[in-house]
């Protein structure tokens, strides 16, 4: 299974469907600026931001919701111990998301691998077509 591709796509449908802030909209929150948008000066790239929680787990070995969690305070400069970082998940709507991340990736990991099923039974049928040609 290709987990880094569904933990990847996870973590950036979960945040755009929910228009979750990361990056510079955490710096906003952390400054009492944020207006609870994901666009304008707040325009996020939740891509970046789910490349840089894959980098996290491959480096230290923790589940994605550590590495989420500790990929946000670095966002917004916040020590992961603090209650101003817990207050800031709770706030913005991560700690609500996280375990809605797993079972996306999950999901999303079925889809791929029905996809990858489709293409494979595809391809074998055209080659017994060419085959018998």
């Amino acid at each position: 299974m290709r987990r880094p591709r569904t933990l990847f796509n996870a973590i950036v449908t979960v945040a755009v469907e929910r228009r979750l802030p990361c990056g510079h909209a955490l710096r906003a929150w952390r400054a009492g600026l944020w207006d609870g948008t994901v666009d304008g000066a707040y325009l996020e790239a939740p891509e970046t931001f789910a490349a840089s929680v894959l980098e996290h787990m491959t480096a230290t070995t923790t589940g994605i919701a550590d590495a989420i969690s500790a990929q946000l305070a670095q966002d917004a400069m916040l020590d992961p111990a603090s209650s101003q970082h817990r207050q800031m998940m709770s706030d913005t709507g991560w700690q609500a998301a996280l375990a809605d991340t797993s079972s996306r990736s999950t999901e999303i990991a079925s889809v791929l691998a029905r996809r990858r099923r489709s293409h494979l039974d595809a391809a074998r049928s055209a080659g017994m077509q060419l085959a018998l040609i």
